[in-house]
Order: structure tokens, then C-alpha cells, then sequence
């Protein structure tokens, strides 16, 4: 008689866990927040200050995350390929530092620091690398 509410409870604190751990994942401190607006299309990358990242892909009617981690040299952000599960084809980004009233904003890059869309820009909503 009482197996059903056991089950019940046992599975409510599953549950709970579960939720608890995903929220201490998307809670990290953030070094850098980007986003890019395609119109129709668009992706937000949350550098966290661990080295970690989280990406998200949205276009009409979906949303796709990748995760893994990063590492900063100076002005240039070095995306770690072995990450399982990415599905992302970035590999390096450079920060570009505002000029002539422009904002902070970031480009992908080829392995030279060479831009390989000038049109596809990051605007940067936080940076906390100075602190």
C-alpha cells in the first residue's frame, strides 16, 4: 500500500537533484555574452569565467545548445575541438576592441585571426574581463 508513495517520493527527489544540478550548470559567473541577429536566425555564446562556454542556435521554430570549453589568449578565443557532442563549426573567435564609438563586438576567425564573414557580428552584451 504505501510501495506507490515511496516510488513517488523517491522519484520527486530525483527530480529535484536533477534540477538542481542543471540550474548550477547555467549559473556560472560570466567572462563575455554575445549575440548574433541573422533576422530570421541567431546565436548567443555565454563564456563563463571556468573556461566553459554555452552556445545557443536558434532559427523559426527551434533551439540548439552546444557546450564545451574555451581558453582566451589575449583578444583571441581558442575553442577546445574535442568537446563531445558540439555541433558548432567555430574554432576561433577575436574580440575586437570598440573604435570610433563602435561597440565591443566579436568576429569568427580562421586559424590566422583572418575573418571569415565580416558581415557576422557578435555584439557584446557583458564583459567582465577587466575585473
Amino acid at each position: 500500500m504505501f510501495q506507490p508513495s515511496i516510488l513517488c517520493c523517491i522519484e520527486l527527489l530525483a527530480v529535484v537533484g536533477i534540477s538542481r544540478d542543471v540550474d548550477k550548470a547555467f549559473e556560472k559567473p560570466t567572462l563575455l555574452n554575445a549575440f548574433y541577429d541573422g533576422s530570421y536566425n541567431g546565436r548567443g555564446i555565454d563564456f563563463e569565467m571556468d573556461g566553459t562556454y554555452i552556445m545557443d542556435e536558434m532559427a523559426i521554430g527551434f533551439v540548439d545548445y552546444a557546450y564545451g570549453t574555451y581558453r582566451l589568449d589575449s583578444n583571441r578565443i581558442i575553442f577546445d575541438p574535442s568537446t563531445e557532442g558540439s555541433k558548432h563549426n567555430i574554432r576561433y573567435m577575436l574580440i575586437v576592441e570598440p573604435k570610433n564609438g563602435d561597440d565591443l563586438y566579436l568576429l569568427e576567425t580562421d586559424s590566422i585571426g583572418k575573418s571569415t564573414d565580416e558581415n557576422v557580428k557578435y555584439g557584446v552584451r557583458v564583459d567582465n574581463r577587466r575585473r
